[in-house]
């Protein structure tokens, strides 16, 4: 079975850590790619998507990050590819009604979890998105 290219964007490195050690308990779980900055995953996907580099499978992004948030960083991407089919699933530290309420708003993104994220978490979201 192929394992899967997984990209964490937080800005937290702290999470970014943590998630990755989480991740990485799944078997179908391959690369991990992480990055504290929004603007500079957006690069990388774009670059990769320019050369063929195959993209992630699964993208963790947090909502709440300095200068581009995740709902900033899913509208660039939908500006900058007309069909783009890595699954993103939002993250947030907080349990805010409008962040539930943005997720809606948006076509991407498949669901919206809070942190800390766990295995039983990531293995659901694997099983349900990759089986």
């Amino acid at each position: 079975m192929e394992t899967l290219k997984l990209m964490i964007v937080d800005d937290s490195e702290m999470n970014n850590l943590m998630t990755t050690k989480v991740a990485k308990q799944n078997n179908r779980i391959g690369e991990v790619t992480c990055f504290t900055n929004a603007q500079q995953a957006l690069d990388q996907i774009i670059s990769d998507a320019e050369t063929g580099t195959k993209l992630p499978d699964l993208i963790f992004l947090d909502i709440h990050m300095p200068e581009m948030d995740g709902y900033e960083w899913i509208d660039e991407i939908d500006e900058a590819f007309e069909d783009f089919s890595s699954t993103i699933v939002l993250v947030s530290g907080t349990n805010q009604q409008k962040d539930f309420e943005s997720l809606t708003k948006q076509r991407l993104a498949k669901e919206l979890i809070s942190k800390p994220l766990t295995k039983e978490v990531i293995d659901r979201i694997v099983q349900e998105n990759f089986s």
